[in-house]
């Protein structure tokens, strides 16, 4: 994980740099400090989880950081959605970490909260087709737009599904219908006398 060139990654690779954490200057600039030991990442983590309304067990190592990324009581595909928006809190924090270090930015955790937010906002907006929620919907309550999204999807899977049933039942049901009108030579004439009459039988109630 500490392949991305933080100060000290840099400084193990021979690049001469201070090691001193670029946003809150109080220790060695890791990845697992940058992200998780910062005051200012901190901040940022402690917003997130205050703005979804769930708690969170905080940790020092990013692998189990990102695996413990769930949802309380959620179903697998919520927590596989909500896992998907770890990465745009990270990369908000290394976005704003490099404004610092490059462009002479200041810390500021609700400006990266802020980002942090349009960011997951677009990820959900572009990865999910029946997402189509204003960023205020989501910045009011981002649980709530997930749950039903997740829900349309569920909907549309079932419907999906109905109306592949219904096409193979259509087939096997006019089956025997293609199978005459090949064997009397394939006319247009005869297939379509036989598919009405089909259907009329089936629509129409038979006299009694």
């Amino acid at each position: 994980m500490d392949r991305i060139p933080t100060r000290t990654s840099l400084s193990r690779r021979g690049v001469l740099t201070p090691l001193n954490c670029v946003m809150c200057q109080d220790s060695d600039e890791s990845s697992q400090h940058l992200f998780l030991g910062c005051i200012i990442a901190q901040r940022v983590l402690v917003q997130c989880f205050r703005w979804t309304g769930i708690t969170f067990v905080q940790h020092n190592d990013l692998r189990s950081h990102f695996e413990n990324f769930v949802l309380p009581y959620g179903s697998l595909k919520q927590n596989l959605m909500w896992k998907g928006m770890w990465a745009p809190v990270v990369w908000c924090i290394w976005d704003q970490r490099n404004h610092i270090d490059f462009r002479q930015g200041e810390e500021d955790a609700e400006e990266i909260f802020q980002m942090a937010q349009l960011k997951t906002w677009l990820w959900m907006k572009h990865r999910m087709d029946v997402f189509n929620y204003s960023f205020l919907d989501w910045h009011l309550n981002p649980l709530i737009c997930i749950k039903i999204v997740l829900w349309k999807e569920g909907l549309a899977l079932v419907f999906r599904a109905q109306v592949w049933w219904a096409g193979k039942s259509w087939f096997m049901l006019l089956e025997p219908v293609f199978s005459e009108w090949k064997a009397q030579g394939g006319g247009p004439f005869v297939g379509f006398g036989w598919c009405s009459s089909l259907l009329f039988d089936f629509f129409l109630p038979k006299k009694m």
